[in-house]
This record gives C-alpha cells, sequence and structure tokens, in this order.
C-alpha cells in the first residue's frame, strides 16, 4: 500500500515537470514571435 502511494507521487511528479517543461518551450517559441509583433526591428 505504501509502495503504491509513492508510485502515484512520482507520477505526479513527473506530470508536474511535463507541464512546467510544455509551458517552458511554448514561452521559448511564442516569446521571439511576440517580441517581432512589439518590435519589428528585433532580432534574434
Amino acid at each position: 500500500m505504501h509502495n503504491k502511494n509513492d508510485q502515484n507521487k512520482k507520477k505526479e511528479k513527473i506530470s508536474v515537470c511535463i507541464s512546467i517543461i510544455r509551458i517552458f518551450l511554448f514561452y521559448l517559441f511564442q516569446y521571439p514571435k511576440l517580441s517581432k509583433e512589439i518590435n519589428p526591428n528585433y532580432l534574434i
């Protein structure tokens, strides 16, 4: 029983990490586009 609970906590941590990474990547790819729209002279 205790072991199963531990596995669930690990899965939760993994899913949280994945969601954070996805959000980070999303912003990483979106930010240059947003910057270009705000400031057309912005170069990568």
